[in-house]
């Protein structure tokens, strides 16, 4: 009854541990949880005015497929604001979240058999979008280190390649490219006549003095092989809203509007206006939100290392992802994360990712997206229980 295309999907996760975090909650257990890539700090109020007046306004119908005029501008602001690249209007396009614009991405570049290169571990979306818009996904491994180098991807090129995908700063490691490694992936990409997903949700959470770097902003010949994604979701706190965007070549954006007009159409007219609000704002209260999880950062780090076991291979330098490696924890009762997150959870109460859904049996993901004092409380359930 199911096709096989929607079989070979597994589960992600997240959603498998936020699900019974929120069965144990109603039942009254206190858990912690380092499981949601979602921010805890509230939306801009100036965002929040713009739908109270949209709705004042009564703007509730369809809009164009790809966005208002009004937002494709605001998008154009923001990239030229921010990264320093130079978009028209007909290189822009907004949908139901930067997720759905990267399966657009895949379904418009991908014949079936084309491979796509992405880093291992990665987010867990890509390798399904990948396969279900026809392509193969093939992994780059950077367990040793994190670091997704030009030198790592040549060997992995093949006649079949048709792009590179990566976001920086990653999901789940943590890890940023820097930009003169960023100049030479693009170098390569130009070389061997592909193009670059890069996903850049996390732009603006980059630590150590670090500034994150568009791979677009390096030069024309890489923009026109680039498509830029990014939303509102990690940067303004607006995960529910559902509101991605896009910067890319304009046949690109094209055939992305047509793919979106057969799936979802336009994205919520008032997310739309919220994000006009928000992208239009200046960064430096990003800027100081930055430095909280910077402070968050630094704490998650040294009590992960202050559990016998537990390796990092260097402090993360940007989103809010930490991704050790635990497989010194393995027994007869625990063999792989899933195992090691599904005890933890049960019996010390804090939620844990599994590494699995993202590339490696033998880590897990910590968002350190709570508060500081859930934070420390959690970290310190977690190095109690593991002593004993």
């Amino acid at each position: 009854m199911i096709s096989e295309r929607a079989k070979s999907l597994p589960e992600y996760p997240t959603q498998v541990i936020n699900a019974r975090v929120l069965e144990l909650r109603a039942k009254g257990e206190d858990i912690i949880s380092f499981g949601k890539g979602e921010t805890n700090f509230d939306i801009p109020e100036v965002s929040k005015d713009a739908v109270r007046k949209a709705i004042e306004d009564k703007f509730f119908g369809y809009t164009l497929v790809g966005g208002i005029p009004e937002l494709t501008e605001a998008i154009i602001h923001k990239f030229k604001r921010d990264n320093e690249i130079d978009y028209n209007k007909e290189n822009i396009i907004a949908a139901t979240g930067a997720q759905q614009i990267l399966y657009q991405a895949f379904q418009v570049l991908l014949n079936p058999g084309d491979e796509v290169i992405l880093p291992q571990p990665c987010w867990n979306g890509y390798p399904g979008q990948i396969a279900l818009s026809g392509g193969v996904p093939v992994y780059c491994d950077i367990l040793s280190d994190y670091k997704l180098t030009a030198e790592r991807i040549r060997p992995l090129i093949t006649s079949k390649t048709k792009a590179i995908v990566f976001n920086s700063p990653n999901n789940p490691t943590g890890a940023m490219i820097e930009k003169e490694e960023l100049q030479k992936i693009a170098d390569l990409a130009i070389e061997r006549n592909l193009f670059i997903i890069a996903d850049e949700v996390y732009e603006f959470f980059v630590y150590d003095g670090a500034k994150h770097t568009s791979i677009a902003s390096l030069n024309e010949e890489i923009k026109n092989r680039a498509i830029i994604v990014n939303g509102v979701s990690k940067t303004y706190g607006m995960t529910g809203w559902r509101l991605g965007y896009c910067g890319a070549p304009a046949p690109i954006i094209q055939a992305m509007k047509r793919v979106q007009d057969r799936i979802t159409s336009n994205p919520s007219s008032l997310s739309q206006k919220a994000a006009i609000a928000a992208l239009y704002q200046e960064n430096s209260w990003i800027q100081k939100l930055a430095g909280e999880f910077e402070k968050k950062r630094d704490l998650i780090y040294k009590m992960i290392l202050e559990i016998p076991g537990m390796k990092l291979p260097e402090e993360m330098k940007g989103a809010f992802y930490a991704y050790p490696e635990i497989s010194s924890f393995y027994n007869e009762d625990i063999k792989n994360s899933a195992d090691f997150c599904s005890r933890i959870l049960e019996e010390a109460k804090v939620a844990l990712v599994p590494g699995i859904g993202f590339g490696s049996g033998n880590h897990i993901r910590f968002a350190y997206t709570t508060s500081p004092e859930d934070l420390k409380r959690g970290m310190e359930r977690l190095q109690n229980y593991l002593k004993t």
